[in-house]
């Protein structure tokens, strides 16, 4: 199911829904730099956001955690956010030498089976995004 990406979600209710405070969301946004406008839209001084842009944050937001960069986290979040995740559809990012990069996808069945040989994150992305289209 895809997430509706009509901005009218302002910065409160937003930071509530990916699960930080407003303050660190202000520093999400201030940090994307230009790039917050992909997840994101300001009209005068108030922002908004779509259930989109906030399954986008939501996941970027692990991602970061695990050691990206925001840049790298949010562009990551968006391709798998609008390549439509199924609910039982997970997203593997493993770390090496560098940056941890997103590697594949599997579904609930596959994880069990996953071999786990480095640092790897799973993210229940698909569960995330019909979370969010659901509320």
């Amino acid at each position: 199911m895809v997430c509706p990406n009509v901005r009218d979600i302002p910065v409160a209710r937003a930071a509530e829904l990916i699960g930080i405070t407003r303050g660190h969301l202000d520093l999400i946004i201030h940090k994307a730099g230009p790039t917050a406008d992909l997840v994101s839209t300001k009209d005068k001084n108030r922002r908004f956001f779509s259930k989109r842009d906030i399954a986008v944050l939501k996941i970027a937001h692990v991602f970061e955690r695990f050691g990206m960069t925001w840049l790298f986290a949010i562009a990551d979040a968006l391709e798998v956010v609008d390549t439509n995740p199924r609910p039982d559809e997970h997203v593997i990012v493993t770390c090496r030498r560098s940056l941890p990069r997103v590697r594949r996808k599997l579904n609930d069945r596959e994880v069990n089976r996953l071999p786990v040989e480095e640092a790897t994150l799973i993210v229940p992305a698909g569960r995330i995004v019909a979370d969010l289209t659901a509320a």
